[in-house]
C-alpha cells in the first residue's frame, strides 16, 4: 500500500491549485489532449491536478461520452466509464503512477470540468493499484461512471457551483457519489454573451464558493 493520507489538504487549495493549470505554463504530464500539473506542496501535500477544457481537441473528446461497453470496451475494474476521458488517463498513468510510487508523502489529486472527470477516473485506477489518496476533491464534476464505488465520499467532495449544467452530464453515465452544491456570491462575466449558468461553471466561481463556505460555515 502507498500510503498518501498522512496530510488533508482543503479544498479550497484544491480548487486553487485547479485554477492555476489554465495559467498557461507547461504541464508536468500531458498529451495534446490532456494535461496534468504538480502543484507545489500545500500544507505538506504534493497535489496532482488535470486540467480542464481549453480548446476545440479537448472539445473532442468531451463529445466521446458514450458508455464504453457500446465502443467494445469495459474496464475490469472500473467499470462502464467515459471513453474519451479513459483515453487520455490511459495515455499518462503510467507516468503518474511511477512519480507516486517514488515520492513519499501525502498527495492529493483534484481537477476541474474534463479535468475533474479524468481526475476521478485516475485516482480509482490508482486506488486499484494500491495508493491511499490524502485528498480527491474536483470542481464543476461531469459524470465519469461509478467507479465500482472506489472513489468514496470520505475521500473528498465533487462539487457544483449554483446552476452549472456540466455536472448533470453526460446523463446516462453515473458518478462515483453525490454532488455537492455550493453558491458563490455571484457568477458573473465581462462577457454578456455568457449565461449565467455557463459562468457558473468557470473555475474562479467555484473558488469564490470555497472561500464564500469557509469564511461563512454556518451558511
Amino acid at each position: 500500500m502507498v500510503d498518501k493520507a498522512r496530510s488533508v489538504v482543503s479544498d479550497l487549495d484544491l480548487a486553487r491549485a485547479c485554477a492555476t493549470t489554465y495559467s498557461g505554463a507547461p504541464p508536468t504530464w500531458g498529451t495534446d489532449t490532456v494535461h496534468v500539473f504538480l502543484s507545489a506542496a500545500l500544507d505538506g501535500t504534493q497535489v496532482i491536478a488535470f486540467e480542464g477544457t481549453h480548446d476545440a481537441a479537448e472539445w473532442l473528446v468531451d463529445f466521446e461520452a458514450v458508455p464504453v461497453d457500446e465502443r467494445g470496451f469495459r474496464h475490469e475494474t472500473l467499470g462502464d466509464i467515459h471513453l474519451g476521458w479513459w483515453l487520455d488517463v490511459e495515455a499518462v498513468a503510467d507516468r503518474l503512477l511511477e512519480w507516486v510510487a517514488e515520492h513519499p508523502g501525502p498527495i492529493a489529486c483534484t481537477g476541474h470540468s474534463k479535468g475533474a472527470g479524468e481526475a476521478l477516473i485516475f485516482a480509482a485506477l490508482a486506488i486499484t493499484k494500491g495508493v491511499a489518496w490524502s485528498r480527491v476533491s474536483t470542481f464543476g464534476t461531469p459524470h465519469p461512471g461509478a467507479l465500482n464505488g472506489l472513489v468514496t465520499s470520505r475521500l473528498g467532495r465533487d462539487y457544483r457551483n449554483r446552476l452549472d449544467p456540466v455536472p448533470l452530464l453526460p446523463w446516462y453515465l453515473g458518478r462515483p457519489r453525490p454532488l455537492t452544491e455550493v453558491r458563490s456570491p455571484e457568477s458573473k462575466t465581462e462577457d454578456p454573451a455568457v449565461p449565467d449558468a455557463i459562468s457558473d461553471h468557470f473555475i474562479q466561481n467555484y473558488v469564490a464558493a470555497l472561500q464564500a463556505a469557509e469564511s461563512n460555515p454556518g451558511d
